[in-house]
C-alpha cells in the first residue's frame, strides 16, 4: 500500500521504542480557513489530521476523504494533499500535525500505512478524541510560543499524542472485525423493524455476544441496543408526524410487537409519550441557545429549531437530531436568516449569547423570551419559559416531582453516611473540588449539591478547590464522583487516575467509587438537574460500583 492510511489496529508485537518521531509543524484548520480557505501542497513529511468537528473534507492524490469528529488520518510524504474545509462556516475543525518518523522500516510501514479504513479514517472513542484534541491544542500553543523552551515543549505534547493514538489503536479491534461491524450496522439500518437480538447479530460475524457488545460500543460510542432503539424511535417519529396510523400499528411497523414496550421505549428516549409528542409538534418553538433546550424538555416541548452542532450538545443531538428541522449554529447572522425561513411560533434565547440588536431583530420574526442567564437560577429559568409558552402548570408539576425526588436522595444520603464516611468530589474542567459538608443543612431539608452552580464565573460556594495532596489525606469509605462531561474535565479525570495520590485512597483501593455525570459546566438547566437526580437515585442506594474507566 503506497497511500496514507488511518490508524485502527496495530500488531501487539510491534517494537515502538525502535521508532523516532519529530514534530515539524502544527496548523489549526481555522487558520487555513481565515487565511486562504483551501490549501494545496505536496507533502514533504507525514501529516496527522485530528478532526474535531463534522465534517472535514480533503483530498489525497485527488481522492476525496470526508472525516467526522473522532477521526484521525495520516498522509505520507510525496502525496498531493488538498484541504477543502468544512460545510460549517464557523467550525473549528481540528489540527494538522506535520512530523517525521524514522527507525525500523517494517514497523514504520505497519504503523503508518497498513492499517485502517482508508475511506473514513480511523475512528477513536469520544473520550480519546477529547484527550487528543486537548493535547493538539497544547502542541499548537507551545509551537507558536515566543519562547524556544515552550516550543520545545510542543514535542512532549506531540509524543503524548502519538502515545494515545498507538495505545488506542493497539486496544481496538482488528480491521476485519471493524468491517464486519460496519456491515452489521448497515444490516441494522435495513432490518430494524425485524425481531433482532445481540446474540443473533454476534453470530453473523462469528464472535461472542460479549465481544460484539464491547467492539460495537468502542467503534461507534453507542451500544448496539441503543443504536437499534434510536433507529426504531426515529422511524416511529416520522410515522407519527406524517400518518394517522394507530400507535399500535406504528409500534409493529418499527419492530415492537408489544405496544406497551414501544410506549415505554419512546418515553425513555424522548421524555414524552407518543401522544404528547404528536400534540406538541403543533407548537413550533425555536431555541436560540443550547441551554434553552434543557429549559424546554421538562415542559415536554422539543424545539424544531435549535443549535446541536457542538460537542457539548451530543446528548441532544443523539436524541433529537431528527426533530430539529432547522439546525442553528453559533453565528447569529446565519441564525437570523434561518429563523426567518423557519417562521417559528415562539423564540427563546438567553442574554449571555447574542447582542441586544440581534435580540431586537428576533422580535420581528416571532414573540421572544430572553432568559437572564446569570442573574436568575435554573428554577426561575424554567418558570419564565413555562409562562411564556402557557405551560405554567407543567412547570409546577415538574418542580414538585423534582423536589420529591431530591428529598428521597437526601434521605438515602443520610442513611448511608450514618454507616460509613462519604466524600463528594467534583472534577470540573482543570480542577478538583470537594463538597463542604458543613454547609449541608439537614434540619431544614437542604438538598445535596449534586448539580452545582457552575455557569457563573465563580465556583459554587458549597464546593472548595482541593489539591491532590489534600485529596490523598481523605480516609473516606466511599467517594461519589461528580464528573463534568466537557473534554477538559475528561482529560483531568484520566490524568488523576494515573496518580499515586488517587490510587492510594482507601475508597479507590476498595473499589468504592460511584460516579455521576453532571454535564458540561454550561449545562445549567432543569433537564440536566433531573438527569443528575436520576443517576443519584441509582448510585446512592448501591453498595459500591467500579469507577469509570479511563477512556
Amino acid at each position: 500500500m503506497t497511500e496514507g492510511g488511518s490508524l485502527m489496529h496495530l500488531h501487539e508485537d510491534a517494537s515502538y521504542e525502535e521508532l523516532w518521531f519529530k514534530l515539524r509543524n502544527v496548523v489549526h484548520m481555522k487558520d487555513i480557513c481565515e487565511r486562504e480557505k483551501r490549501l494545496l501542497e505536496r507533502l514533504e513529511t507525514y501529516v496527522l489530521i485530528v478532526v474535531s468537528r463534522d465534517e472535514v473534507q480533503f483530498t489525497i492524490d485527488n481522492r476525496l476523504f470526508s472525516l467526522r469528529r473522532g477521526a484521525i488520518f495520516i498522509g505520507a510524504p510525496g502525496q498531493w494533499f488538498e484541504y477543502m474545509g468544512s460545510p460549517l462556516a464557523d467550525s473549528e475543525q481540528g489540527y494538522m500535525l506535520y512530523f517525521d518518523v524514522q527507525g525500523n522500516h517494517t514497523i514504520k510501514e505497519k504503523t503508518i500505512r497498513e492499517y485502517g479504513i482508508e475511506q473514513t479514517g480511523g475512528i477513536i472513542p469520544e473520550a480519546y478524541a477529547s484527550i487528543l484534541l486537548d493535547l493538539c491544542e497544547k502542541a499548537y500553543l507551545y509551537w507558536n510560543a515566543a519562547s524556544s523552551l515552550e516550543k520545545f515543549r510542543s514535542q512532549a505534547a506531540f509524543h503524548e499524542i502519538v502515545y494515545n493514538v498507538l495505545h488506542q489503536a493497539a486496544a481496538a479491534s482488528d480491521q476485519g472485525l471493524y468491517k464486519a461491524l460496519e456491515e452489521t450496522k448497515q444490516y441494522l439500518d435495513m432490518h430494524y423493524h425485524e425481531s433482532l437480538s445481540l446474540e443473533r447479530l454476534a453470530q453473523r460475524i462469528g464472535v461472542s455476544a460479549r465481544h460484539f457488545r464491547r467492539a460495537f460500543k468502542q467503534a461507534y460510542s453507542i451500544s448496539a441496543s441503543d443504536y437499534l432503539t434510536d433507529l426504531r424511535i426515529s422511524q416511529a417519529k416520522r410515522l407519527l408526524s406524517t400518518t394517522k396510523h394507530p400507535i399500535g400499528d406504528i409500534a409493529r411497523q418499527v419492530g415492537y410487537q408489544d405496544e406497551s414496550h414501544f410506549r415505554r421505549s419512546f418515553k425513555n428516549q424522548m421524555g414524552i409519550s407518543p401522544g404528547l409528542y404528536v400534540k406538541n409538534r403543533q407548537l413550533k418553538v425555536a431555541a436560540c441557545s443550547f441551554p434553552n433546550i434543557g429549559q424546554l424538555l421538562p415542559l415536554c416541548i422539543i424545539p424544531f429549531a435549535a443549535p446541536i452542532d457542538h460537542d457539548w450538545t451530543d446528548r441532544y443531538r443523539r436524541k433529537f437530531h431528527t426533530e430539529v428541522i432547522y439546525p442553528l449554529h453559533h453565528n447569529n447572522e446565519i441564525n437570523g436568516k434561518t429563523l426567518r425561513v423557519a417562521k417559528p411560533d415562539r423564540i427563546i434565547a438567553i442574554d449571555a449569547y447574542g447582542t441586544a440588536e440581534f435580540q431586537e431583530k428576533l422580535e420581528e420574526i416571532a414573540p421572544v423570551l430572553v432568559i437572564p442567564w446569570r442573574t436568575k437560577d435554573w428554577r426561575e429559568h424554567l418558570r419564565m419559559t413555562a409562562n411564556f409558552l402557557d405551560k405554567s402548570q407543567e412547570a409546577i408539576d415538574w418542580l414538585a416531582a423534582y423536589d420529591d425526588k431530591a428529598d428521597h436522595v437526601s434521605e438515602q444520603w443520610n442513611r448511608i453516611v450514618g454507616m460509613e464516611k462519604m466524600l463528594i468530589v467534583m472534577i470540573d474542567r482543570y480542577n478538583c473540588y470537594r463538597w463542604k459538608e458543613e454547609v449541608y443543612d439537614r434540619v431544614n431539608g437542604q438538598h445535596l449539591p449534586l448539580a452545582p452552580d457552575r455557569h457563573n464565573a465563580l465556583t459554587d460556594p458549597s464546593f472548595e478547590r482541593i489539591t491532590l495532596e489534600q485529596l490523598s489525606e481523605s480516609d473516606a469509605d466511599r467517594i461519589v464522583l461528580l464528573l463534568s462531561e466537557d473534554r477538559h474535565s475528561l482529560h483531568t479525570w484520566n490524568s488523576l487516575q494515573l496518580t499515586e495520590n488517587w490510587k492510594s485512597l482507601k475508597a479507590v483501593r476498595n473499589n468504592r467509587i460511584q460516579s455521576i455525570a453532571i454535564g458540561p459546566w454550561y449545562e445549567y438547566t432543569a433537564y440536566n438537574h433531573g438527569a443528575i437526580l436520576d443517576q443519584a437515585l441509582k448510585v446512592l442506594i448501591q453498595k459500591g460500583n467500579r469507577c469509570p474507566k479511563s477512556s
